[in-house]
């Protein structure tokens, strides 16, 4: 029996050279010790981002102008200087404001699409396959409409970012085009210099190009 070394939990092996009845192969028994792993459900490990884009309204960036000063007043001098205090001020401060800035997966998915799923999801647990059959079809029409749809929003978004000077804001939309994300087609300039996202107009661009 072929173990590899970092397979320890084979203890003992025997090998039957005999058996009963007529074979050419020789049983092997082996006792084996599985091991528990504990889980890393440790939640401190997860990084979560502050929503930082709500300090450009001005009115949540007063309040959370009030809320650290209120909390570094009740602070003395001396703890005011701790780094950890300061720290757990300004993020407290943050957490009540801001809030964590939380990305679902699938953001492009919009709640028409989900109900689909979710009706989808019905009638195969039902067993209507007729209805299964349709929304299925339904389904990827609609997914791959919206995966579009957000392609184009991002590119704009991105576009219009350039064009005011807000390189990390217009970065961030480009790289959700990548090839980790959704697949999906780019938009094209038209002769004009505006983008063209609709299937029809890109081709008869790529015709007269």
């Amino acid at each position: 029996m072929l173990v590899s070394n970092r397979w320890t939990i084979l203890e003992n092996c025997l090998v039957y050279r005999s058996l009963e009845f007529s074979t050419d192969h020789c049983p092997v028994i082996a006792s084996l010790a599985l091991k528990t792993r504990r889980s890393n459900n440790n939640t401190h490990s997860q990084h979560l981002r502050y929503n930082i884009r709500k300090l450009n309204d001005p009115e949540i960036e007063s309040q959370y102008s009030v809320e650290v000063h209120n909390r570094f007043s009740l602070l003395s001098n001396e703890e005011a200087s701790d780094w950890d205090t300061f720290r757990n001020a300004v993020t407290g401060a943050a957490s009540t404001c801001l809030g964590h800035d939380v990305q679902p997966k699938k953001e492009w998915i919009t709640d028409s699409s989900w109900q689909l799923i979710e009706e989808k999801r019905v009638a195969r647990l039902q067993g209507r396959v007729e209805d299964y059959t349709r929304l299925t079809k339904q389904c990827k029409t609609q997914l791959r409409k919206d995966r579009q749809h957000w392609a184009d929003d991002m590119a704009e978004l991105g576009e219009l970012a350039l064009e005011t000077g807000q390189l990390n804001d217009a970065f961030a939309n480009f790289r959700k085009l990548r090839s980790t994300g959704p697949h999906v087609t780019s938009p094209i300039l038209s002769s004009s210099g505006q983008l063209l996202c609709d299937k029809k107009a890109k081709l008869a661009r790529w015709k007269e190009y």
